[in-house]
């Protein structure tokens, strides 16, 4: 038996074409909107778990245990009066919060209460059914997203990731009967989610 390297593999090749696309957007050195979008938040820890201190050496030269993001200052400030972060998407019927790394933690995760109610009220709605929970135990585990920079880095205490409609038969591209029903519930769990954050 040997070690699956293909989780790692695939991260380096997604954080080298990451790399790429944003030293293309901003390489006339005058846009900054690479700097405020798809923050990597990776640890070689949560990517690969390894019990060869010789590869763990060897890896960690190639692939630094925290890649570090350059933090601009409207970033900092941009931040620091957010008080929820929300990723949307169209493939998974699913309300996920924090981390996406792993799902078994040393701390609290806050919040499922708010996942939970904003499930429900998507569910009230049209009667589709959500899931919700952190993303590594609701979705996979990934080596890093927005959501967990935005929680871990930038302090906002409510980041979620939510999957809309549909649960993948039509991938990315949502049909147009289903537009205005994912809208409607949609709005409610925008309101759900508000309250709930503006009452914590």
């Amino acid at each position: 038996m040997g070690t699956n390297c293909a989780p790692l593999l695939a991260d380096i090749f997604l954080y080298s074409y990451e790399a790429e696309f944003i030293q293309s957007l901003v390489s006339d050195g005058k846009r900054y909107l690479a700097s405020n979008f798809n923050f990597t938040y990776r640890y070689i820890g949560d990517v690969l778990s390894i019990n060869n201190p010789k590869f763990a050496d060897y890896l960690s030269s190639i692939y630094p245990s925290e890649l570090e993001v350059k933090e601009t200052t409207e970033t900092n400030n941009s931040a620091s009066y957010l008080d929820i972060m929300l990723s949307y998407d169209t493939d998974g019927h699913l309300n996920t919060s924090l981390y996406d790394k792993r799902d078994d933690f040393n701390f609290n995760i806050t919040n499922n209460e708010g996942s939970r109610i904003a499930v429900k009220a998507l569910e009230s709605v049209n009667g589709k059914r959500f899931d919700y929970g952190n993303t590594a135990s609701t979705i996979y585990i990934a080596s890093g997203c927005s959501t967990d920079w935005a929680y871990g880095e930038a302090g906002v205490k409510y980041s979620y990731a939510v999957e809309l409609r549909d649960t993948g038969e039509y991938g990315f591209f949502l049909p147009s009967d289903q537009i205005v029903p994912t809208g409607n519930e949609t709005l409610e769990a925008l309101i759900a989610l508000a309250n709930y954050v503006h009452d914590h």
